[in-house]
């Protein structure tokens, strides 16, 4: 370090003080400088000069002279600025309002860097506005909200934006730059853009849109319409994109889709001949996705398009069940329901973007009209049962499982699927019985089906009609390979049926002639044997007889039922032969017997001769074997009449004897089956039982709901159904009343 040279302290020089005379100087200094940038002559200036006097008038505390000169420059400027505004013609307003606040925003930027301490260690402290804030509030004032230019200013952007809608080139650089002032503007709590523009802009929309939508649809169709309202919207939010503040987008949309969608929903959906139901009708899908992506801006409205969906798919199921032609015909009933699904599904795939919403209308909507009676489970039944005779005949693999896959689209419809289940039951007993069905492999890929929708007990009972088919078919073989065989009158093709499995009722017993009396008792006798414990009950009314009969033309086999073989054979005996002899003779039950006989009388195959003339049957009528009886068969199968033949010869009603109504498949309807009334009992009151038992103590409303819950699958029991059956399991003394509440259960170990 040089030790030849030093530092020195000085003493602290003042400065010196700015008196009023001089403060004035500054600031005439200053009023000069900004008249000069307003002159565009800001080069001119030095900043680093102008930027000190505002600082030392601020430090000397001349600032309220400097803050309310600058106020007065500003808003003298602004008052020539209004008068050019004022003088502009109506089409020019807008480009003199762009003008003069380009030029004069260039102007606050320049002062407000120059009085830029001023803002900080007075403006603010002070909570005054800064000078660039001012500068907008004076534009504000003195300008925007002027009485000459106010009113007129927004009715020409209103103008603008209206001449827009109607197909004219506006100049939109113009309006933006407007409404971004607008935006800028928006400072000390007041929402110009707001309360200048918007609340204006949005009315007018809104009176725009009710005018044009109404008198649009008045005249056009609904697609036309649809198209026509995108487009309007489309526009709109263009139009948010071109020139308006985002801040607007919301608003305007739900204006414009209030009166575009909101207040016309109800007439686009019903409108005649194109509303939203005809294209639904007419499978319009382009239409259907337009109407439905219309519909999806609303929330509300789109839930007015899934109602209005479900009741038309409600309606045109209610019309296929109501339909006489459709219900005389199982198969074209169900494939008419099949097609009104495919139909729907396609709908909502394409058009409504496979919505979940619209896939539960659609469900609620099926399983609405499918309920309605039981038309659809005994319908559906028959028409399975018409697959699997031979429906499915040719079909490929991937075919057969369409197909059984159809059924169960409409099969996961049903609520009481015990109703199904007893009339396919007694339909796959007439198949199996009857060697009918196409193929086991398909029987049973239907069955697995249900098993995989119901769960195993659904499908119990119909696996057990298959094992019993092949049990039988072993018991068979192994009595045909036995020496009891070859003992027997006439060899018998037996079935071993389990009771719990079939839906059969046995008959009472009729007297059957001496050699297939002698042929059953050696077969009872041989499986006893095999399978002791068990009893036989045999069947008659089921079973079938090839014979051999002897006609004047010649020799016919004749394939008849075992009731009509007791009643033919006694003729090998007696030629003529009385009703009542023939009845004392067989024993065959009444109901029966008529329906037999008759069957063997028919015109088309007279075997036997009635001697007297009409349909029914008389107590003292003859009867005669038909030795002229002629066919061009060589072997015939004689048919039974139905047994509404025999109910109206004589005015009684039969059992088919196997559960069901003597009115057969066409009688399958209403109400519930006794049988299926019945198991329904047991369910419930096991339910309730296994519920309780779990619980041990219950409300009487939370056992109904876990009850119901629990046979969902099967069906819906009714809540006073359950009742009785806890009725019933409290006098049984399964269950208790609670002493303190009655409406409470207790489970009785």
């Amino acid at each position: 370090m040089n030790k030849g040279k030093g530092f020195s302290i000085q003493s602290f020089r003042q400065q010196p003080k700015v008196d009023q005379a001089a403060a004035l100087q500054l600031w005439n200094t200053l009023h000069k400088a900004i008249d000069e940038i307003y002159n565009q002559n800001a080069s001119i200036l030095s900043y680093e000069e102008l930027y000190r006097n505002a600082y030392n008038l601020v430090l000397h505390k001349h600032y309220e002279l400097l803050y309310d000169g600058v106020k007065n420059d500003i808003r003298d400027h602004l008052t020539v600025s209004l008068i050019e505004i004022i003088e502009a013609k109506n089409e020019s307003i807008l480009a003199a309002i762009v003008h003069a606040w380009l030029f004069h925003t260039v102007a606050f930027n320049m002062m407000k860097d120059i009085l830029m301490y001023m803002d900080r260690s007075y403006s603010v402290p002070r909570k005054k506005a800064p000078v660039y804030t001012l500068a907008l509030q004076l534009f504000r004032e003195v300008i925007i909200y002027h009485p000459s230019v106010r009113e007129r200013l927004r009715s020409t952007i209103l103008q603008e934006i209206a001449f827009e809608r109607q197909g004219r080139v506006i100049d939109r650089p113009m309006i933006k730059s407007i409404l971004a002032m607008f935006v800028d503007l928006n400072v000390d709590g007041v929402n110009v853009y707001e309360e200048e523009f918007e609340k204006f802009f949005l009315e007018e929309t809104r009176n725009h849109y009710k005018v044009e939508s109404l008198a649009f649809l008045s005249e056009n169709t609904c697609p036309d319409y649809v198209i026509k309202a995108e487009t309007r919207l489309g526009e709109e939010v263009a139009r948010v994109r071109n020139y308006l503040s985002h801040t607007t987008e919301f608003k305007l949309k739900q204006v414009a889709e209030h009166e575009l969608i909101s207040v016309h929903a109800k007439a686009l959906l019903e409108l005649e001949n194109t509303g939203f139901n005809c294209m639904l009708r007419d499978n319009k899908l382009p239409d259907l996705q337009r109407i439905y992506n219309l519909f999806a801006r609303v929330p509300a409205c789109m839930e007015m398009l899934r109602d209005a969906m479900f009741r038309f798919i409600k309606q045109a199921g209610l019309d296929i069940v109501a339909s006489q032609e459709t219900n005389k015909e199982p198969v074209v009933f169900v494939r008419s329901i099949l097609e009104l699904k495919s139909k729907f599904d396609t709908i909502i795939a394409t058009s409504f973007r496979n919505e979940k919403a619209v896939l539960k209308k659609l469900n609620d909507a099926f399983e609405g009209f499918i309920n309605v009676g039981n038309h659809c489970a005994a319908h559906l039944a028959s028409y399975v049962d018409e697959l699997l005779r031979g429906g499915i005949q040719g079909s490929t693999e991937v075919e057969v499982e369409d197909k059984l896959e159809k059924v169960i689209v409409i099969f996961k419809f049903l609520s009481d699927k015990d109703i199904f289940e007893s009339y396919y039951k007694t339909l796959l007993c007439k198949r199996l019985l009857g060697g009918k069905s196409v193929s086991d492999e398909i029987e049973k890929q239907m069955i697995a089906k249900f098993k995989a929708e119901c769960g195993y007990q659904f499908t119990t009972k119909l696996e057990g009609m298959f094992l019993d088919m092949g049990i039988s078919k072993s018991a068979q073989e192994e009595f045909r390979n036995s020496a009891v065989f070859a003992r027997t009158a006439i060899p018998l093709d037996v079935h071993v049926l389990t009771t719990g499995y079939w839906p059969l009722l046995p008959p009472p017993a009729c007297l059957l002639p001496a050699p297939l009396q002698q042929s059953t008792t050696l077969f009872t006798a041989f499986y006893l044997e095999k399978n002791s414990g068990r009893k036989l009950t045999w069947l008659t009314h089921l079973g079938s007889v090839d014979i051999k009969a002897n006609f004047k033309g010649g020799k016919k086999d004749l394939n008849v039922s075992l009731y009509q073989v007791c009643i033919l054979l006694l003729f090998n005996e007696q030629e003529t032969l009385g009703l009542e002899a023939i009845r004392a003779a067989t024993e065959i039950p009444e109901m029966e017997f008529k329906r037999h006989l008759l069957s063997l009388c028919t015109p088309k195959l007279k075997i036997l001769r009635k001697h007297s003339k009409g349909k029914g049957i008389e107590a003292d009528d003859q009867f005669s074997f038909n030795e002229e009886f002629t066919s061009k068969f060589k072997r015939i199968k004689v048919p039974l009449i139905s047994p509404k033949e025999v109910s109206g010869s004589d005015g009684t009603a039969g059992n088919n004897g196997d559960g069901t109504s003597g009115g057969g498949e066409g009688g399958l309807g209403e109400s519930i089956p006794a049988a299926v009334e019945e198991e329904r009992r047991h369910h419930v009151e096991a339910a309730i039982v296994r519920i309780m038992k779990a619980r041990k103590t219950l409300s009487h409303n939370e056992l109904v709901m876990e009850t119901t819950r629990q046979l969902a699958m099967r069906f819906t029991p009714n809540p006073q159904f359950i009742k009785r059956r806890v009725e019933s399991l409290i006098e049984r003394e399964y269950l208790k009343r609670d002493l303190e509440d009655a409406r409470v259960y207790q489970y009785l170990a």
